[in-house]
C-alpha cells in the first residue's frame, strides 16, 4: 500500500499544480491505473465517454483504469486510443506513457496479496490476464500449429484460422489470453518460440467493420485476431 500512497501523491500533486500526471513516474500497475485515472478525471471524462471516444471495449478500458491488468504489445493501437481521447494527442507524450505501461506490466502486482479471484465472471480474459488463464494448453497448441502453417505459405487463399465454439465458452479468452501471449514465447516439442518476431494486433469490428479494418496498420508477420 506504501507504493500506492506515494502515486496517489504524485497524482494529486500533479493536478493541484494544474499539470497532468507524469508517466515518467509511474512504476507499477497501480500507479499506471490511478494516473490514468486522474488523466480521465482531468478531462472530465467518465469510463464510458472514454469507451465511447476510443472504441476500445469497456472491459479492457475498466481493467486498466482499475489496475486490474497493463496494456501488453498487442493493445497498443487501443492504448493510444485511450489516451488520445483523455487529452494526449502528441505522439512523444504517448510514447512515454506506453513506456510507463512497459514498467507497469513487467513490475509483480502487489493486487495478489489482496486475494485477487482469478475467475473474470462474464468478462473475457485479456493478454495480461494469462497468468490466470488455465486449462486451455491444448487448444492453444492446435492453434500455434495451425498458425505455424498458415505463416509457411507462399500463395493461394487468404491465410485464415477461425475460432468456433458456443456463446459463452471462452472463445475470446482462448485468443486473447491463450494465442495472442503465447506468439514469441511458447515452444513447440521443444523447439525455438513459436512465430518468434511476429506481433499480434486485436481488432473489434464494431459497428463500422470495414472502417475499422481501414484504418489499421498491418505489417508482415502479423497475426490479426478479429474478435467481436
Amino acid at each position: 500500500m506504501r507504493g500506492r500512497r506515494c502515486a496517489e501523491r504524485l497524482v494529486s500533486d500533479a493536478l493541484e499544480a494544474g499539470s497532468p500526471p507524469d508517466p515518467d513516474a509511474i512504476g507499477s500497475r497501480e500507479e499506471l491505473a490511478i494516473a490514468l485515472t486522474a488523466l480521465r478525471q482531468a478531462a472530465n471524462l467518465s469510463v464510458r465517454e472514454v469507451v465511447a471516444a476510443s472504441g476500445v471495449p469497456h472491459g479492457t478500458v475498466s481493467g486498466w483504469m482499475s489496475g486490474q491488468h497493463a496494456p501488453v504489445a498487442a493493445y497498443r493501437d487501443r492504448f493510444d486510443a485511450v489516451l488520445i481521447a483523455c487529452g494526449v494527442v502528441e505522439v512523444d507524450q504517448r510514447q512515454r506513457w506506453w513506456e510507463a505501461a512497459n514498467r507497469a506490466r513487467q513490475t509483480r502486482s502487489t493486487r495478489g496479496a489482496e486475494g485477487r479471484p482469478p475467475y473474470q465472471g462474464l468478462q473475457p480474459f485479456e493478454a495480461g490476464d494469462s497468468a490466470w488463464f488455465f486449462g486451455r494448453d491444448r487448444l492453444i497448441d492446435l492453434a500455434l500449429t495451425d498458425l505455424v502453417g498458415l505463416s509457411e505459405r507462399t500463395s493461394g487463399v487468404p491465410a485464415i484460422m477461425t475460432v468456433i465454439g458456443a456463446s459463452g465458452s471462452g472463445k475470446s479468452s482462448l485468443i486473447r489470453a491463450g494465442i495472442i501471449p503465447a506468439l514469441g514465447r511458447r515452444s513447440l516439442d521443444g523447439r525455438d518460440p513459436v512465430l518468434d518476431n511476429w506481433r499480434a494486433v486485436l481488432m473489434t469490428p464494431g459497428a463500422h467493420p470495414a472502417e475499422t479494418l481501414a484504418a489499421l496498420t498491418v505489417k508482415r508477420q502479423t497475426v490479426l485476431c478479429i474478435d467481436q
